[in-house]
């Protein structure tokens, strides 16, 4: 399934508008936009928010994929505090098929005292 599927079926987003990969300097990599609409369960926060993902994708030949990726959430409180990176692996595997693998990590660009509950909210819609 296509990224905009997952987006759409799994996390509720709409209004999704993806950019069409664009070579980088780097023969290796490839970067896309997405923007979308997101369904937000946070207090004080809007129902939806206007959000983006900014991703990168390099390729190692034979020996796999990384596919990079920010997402930045705008019009939700605090929202400027931080961003969300996450990183999907491919490899392959000698016994056959794909690896799979996964990592996420929010970064805080401010200091909060609402860190643990931002921490939280994300965190917790991540793993859904």
């Amino acid at each position: 399934y296509s990224m905009e599927f997952y987006q759409r079926e799994a996390c509720g987003d709409t209004d999704i508008e993806t950019s069409e990969w664009e070579n980088s300097e780097d023969p290796f990599m490839q970067t896309r936009t997405m923007k979308y609409l997101h369904p937000v369960n946070a207090p004080m926060a809007p129902p939806l928010a206007p959000s983006s993902k900014r991703q990168e994708l390099r390729r190692f030949g034979d020996h796999g994929i990384y596919l990079d990726t920010k997402t930045r959430v705008n019009g939700v409180p605090m929202a400027d505090y931080f961003f969300v990176e996450d990183r999907l692996i491919v490899e392959p595997n000698p016994e056959g098929g794909v690896i799979l693998k996964s990592k996420f990590e929010m970064r805080f660009v401010k200091k909060t005292m609402l860190k643990q509950l931002i921490e939280n909210i994300t965190k917790g819609e991540s793993i859904e």
